[in-house]
């Protein structure tokens, strides 16, 4: 059974179905630029707990502060050498070094004991108040005496001592953590004037403790990098504190030094009235970087001008050689001397500039590092990435400012690294989880994007199997048009019928220029262009005016302005473009003029040239045209009214001349006349013949 193929109204509204479904298609919301706000601007509930449980994992790794941890705060400390609490008191500190020119001067060590008596009795004689001997002399004198008639060294060095406050130096054999319960103990000299004895140290001859007014040990305990940071106070061994060298040299200033022990161990040493707050194991940073206002003079220049540098202060003797000395490496990169060494600690704790790292301040650390990194979390969370880094980065310099303020203004050694560190290192992780949500955010957008191309594509197709039956079905009944136009024109007798055979040559005319136009929507639609592929050929710009003129004139009737045209066609003016194109626009421009021209106005059409461009000139006496039209003439669309009953157009017709202009190479230009009325000139290159 053979079926009927469908009419050129059934394929019609089934192309029309078609294009429905293209416009469903491309009608659809747009693809969004960037991700949705919540994408990239929320870490999401997921990673929100990823992130706090993050945050309690670093928690817990400060608060078991393994050695790495340890090493960043240590390095964090160093960053703010020179950064001291304020020395406002001068120092009461002096260093008298054995170096190799007193070696030189009087032989090589060790000293006999009764030379060093005598470097003490100089010391005294340039008026030191007091002598810390940074010397361990436990061992019998050995070698003769160097000045005439002393019989024993050891008892002419302990009468030296006796002149003076004086303490002497000791040593740690064996260094334990101290006991969980000590009780309040002075350390300076009670009763009899005997030392007290520690078991595990390495003390001084007996007739020297007996003539010192305290001992310290002059141990030092570097970092494990071999860096000098934090000097020891109290030695804990055999269940007791011992003191330290420059506790020792506190006693033998007259200061009463007192260990505090609270619920936690140690909590510091009591100065008079005054509390350094040390660590649990007795020790306080210090900022050697202020070693340079401790004035230090060579043992063999005490008798010149160079000792007055002692006078008043309590003056620190020892050894100050290389192969017979230890010196120690500091934060700022410099190098420091035993004797040096303990000066600077006594200077710091008499002029109250020691640095302590209290327990409540490692604490207070905690909670900060743990209040900011919530805070961080927080804001990562409800608002754009770019506000959690300047937070981050705010965090980040906020933090050490106030452990430089704290050390500064407190003496306290707070830690500016380490929370700096664990908070950045929380936004990169903040970060990683929001771009693995913007990948996978941009992942599906391309998905969607294939996706709506190839429905796009199919559409398109079907657009164009649509435009090629359209134009297949058009061209019979519009050939039959124009046959018919023929046969009227060919076959009307002049005379009266004339106008008979004027309508019928526009009915033609007007069934070509449909013709063009379907053919030019399909070539379009063939190659995928934006705007059909322009077609040129040479020919006189007189005939498509006098074609567009007729196509209005057949539109508009009796009704509607009077159009008049006034050519110069002596002369052939021709152009090189597209015909169809030229007279679509030349055919809209005119059209525009009689529809915003009230009756019975008129319209002008006008042809000159300047140099080697043509002028088509469309004069109305219309209203004229806004300026935000005018603004807006290469834009589709423009929705401006007509007329001044308020209906509004398409926007079209100007549109097209500008664009046939434009890709002509030529102008259009729109002038507002005075009183009324509006020029559109349409400016195109001539052809020269």
């Amino acid at each position: 059974m053979s079926t009927q193929p469908p009419s050129w109204k059934e394929r019609a509204s089934a192309g029309a179905g078609l294009d429905d479904r293209l416009a469903a298609t491309l009608d659809r919301p747009p693809l969004p630029a960037t991700p949705p706000r919540h994408t990239h601007q929320r870490a999401g509930r997921r990673g929100t707990v990823v992130l706090l449980l993050l945050l309690l994992l670093m928690l817990a790794a400060r608060l078991l502060e393994p050695q790495v941890f340890r090493e960043a705060r240590l390095y964090g400390i160093d960053l703010l050498q020179g950064i001291a609490p304020a020395q406002a008191a001068p120092t009461r500190v002096a260093v008298v070094r054995i170096g190799e020119t007193s070696l030189a001067r009087n032989g090589a060590w060790p000293w006999p004991r009764d030379a060093i008596a005598e470097l003490i009795e100089a010391a005294e004689a340039a008026g030191a108040e007091a002598v810390v001997l940074d010397l361990l002399l436990d061992t019998p004198s050995r070698g003769p005496a160097l000045a005439p008639g002393i019989t024993d060294p050891d008892q002419a060095l302990a009468t030296a001592l006796a002149r003076r406050p004086a303490a002497v130096a000791t040593a740690i054999s064996l260094d334990l953590p101290p006991p969980d319960d000590p009780p309040l103990f002075a350390i300076a000299v009670e009763g009899e004037g005997a030392l007290p004895s520690f078991p595990g140290a390495i003390v001084a001859r007996p007739e020297l403790r007996a003539a010192a007014v305290a001992e310290g040990a002059s141990n030092a305990v570097p970092e494990h990098d071999m860096v000098m940071r934090r000097a020891p106070l109290l030695f804990f061994v055999g269940g007791r504190a011992h003191p330290a060298l420059p506790v020792a040299a506190l006693a033998v200033a007259g200061q009463s030094v007192t260990a505090v022990f609270g619920e936690g161990g140690l909590q510091g040493l009591r100065l008079g009235t005054r509390l350094v707050r040390t660590d649990a194991a007795g020790r306080v940073h210090l900022d050697f970087g202020r070693r340079d206002r401790i004035p230090v003079t060579e043992a063999s220049l005490l008798a010149t001008e160079a000792a007055r540098a002692l006078d008043g202060r309590i003056a620190v003797i020892g050894v100050d050689v290389p192969g017979v000395s230890v010196s120690w490496r500091t934060a700022d990169g410099g190098l420091l001397s035993g004797p040096e060494t303990v000066a600077v600690a006594i200077d710091a704790l008499l002029t109250g500039s020691a640095l302590s790292r209290p327990a409540m301040l490692n604490t207070a650390e905690h909670l900060v590092f743990a209040l900011g990194g919530a805070a961080l979390i927080a804001l990562f969370a409800l608002a754009p990435p770019y506000i959690g880094i300047a937070a981050a980065l705010g965090l980040a310099l906020a933090w050490p400012a106030g452990a430089a303020v704290l050390r500064g203004g407190y003496g306290l050694a707070a830690d500016p690294m380490t929370p700096v560190v664990l908070w950045f290192a929380l936004t990169a992780a903040a970060l990683a989880h929001i771009a693995r949500r913007l990948w996978r955010a941009r992942a599906a957008m391309l998905e969607e994007l294939h996706r709506r191309t190839a429905e796009a594509e199919a559409a398109n197709r079907a657009k164009l199997r649509f435009l090629r039956e359209m134009n297949h079905d058009l061209r019979t009944p519009l050939n039959a048009v124009l046959g018919f136009a023929s046969l009227i024109d060919r076959h009307t007798p002049g005379g009266r019928d004339a106008r008979l055979r004027e309508y019928a040559r526009a009915i033609a005319l007007a069934g070509t220029h449909i013709l063009s136009l379907s053919q030019r929507a399909l070539r379009s639609a063939e190659i995928g262009a934006v705007a059909a592929p322009l077609e040129p050929t040479t020919f006189e710009v007189a005939r498509v005016i006098d074609d567009a003129v007729r196509l209005v004139a057949a539109g508009t009737g009796d009704d509607g302005a009077r159009i008049d045209v006034t050519l110069d066609r002596r002369k052939a003016l021709l152009v090189r473009a597209d015909r169809t194109y030229l007279l679509e626009a030349v055919m809209n421009l005119i059209d525009n003029a009689v529809r915003h021209t009230p009756e019975p106005g008129r319209v002008t059409v006008s042809l000159a040239r300047s140099d080697t461009m043509l002028h088509i000139d469309i004069i109305d006496e219309g209203p004229g045209l806004p300026i935000e039209v005018m603004e807006a003439v290469g834009k589709p669309f423009l929705g401006a009214k007509d007329d001044s009953e308020g209906r509004r157009g398409f926007g079209l017709g100007l549109y097209i001349a500008k664009t046939c202009a434009d890709r002509h190479n030529g102008a259009l230009v729109l002038t507002n006349r005075r009183p009324e009325g509006l020029r559109a000139r349409l400016t195109l290159p001539v052809e020269e013949v």
